[in-house]
């Protein structure tokens, strides 16, 4: 698992200009399916999404989150879902269904909980995941999101 840090020292810096256009420019073009139970979590991240450029397709439950990925036409870039949900699924086992039909999709874990305590748990450990810590600035969440999606933003 990559973590993208939160702490300061550790950022590495917005793109410039010239970048942010490029990354606006091909985010459009690119779909996130995002999980999150706390509907006041959703709409934030929603609108740090869209703002940025990224289409976005929303659920509130595992369900409903595995459904919209399995009826969405095109290719999700990834998926962003909190760890622990409401309804008993974690969102590693919402990554796995969702990774049946796309095995390489990206996943950014967004949980108020410390990385060490997902990996303890799920062995979330592996390439295509992916962590950041709630709660987070819009910045922070699209510098994540473009970090992930690296060259496919930079050249779709």
């Amino acid at each position: 698992m990559k973590f993208i840090s939160d702490c300061p020292d550790e950022q590495t810096t917005l793109p410039d200009v010239q970048l942010s256009r490029r990354i606006h420019t091909a985010s459009s073009l690119m779909t996130v399916l995002l999980l999150d139970d706390e509907k006041i979590v959703r709409d934030v991240t929603t609108a740090f999404l869209l703002k940025s450029g990224f289409v976005v397709i929303e659920a509130a439950t595992s369900a409903e989150a595995i459904a919209k990925a399995a009826a969405h036409v095109g290719r999700l870039r990834l998926l962003i879902t909190d760890h622990r949900l409401a309804e008993g699924m974690t969102g590693r086992d919402v990554a796995e269904e969702v990774r049946k039909n796309q095995p390489t999709l990206p996943v950014l874990y967004i949980s108020g909980f410390p990385e060490s305590t997902l990996r303890a748990e799920d062995s979330i450990a592996e390439d295509g995941f992916f962590y950041l810590h709630k709660p987070f600035m819009p910045q922070e969440l699209v510098q994540a999101v473009t970090q992930i999606l690296g060259n496919e933003v930079g050249t779709s």
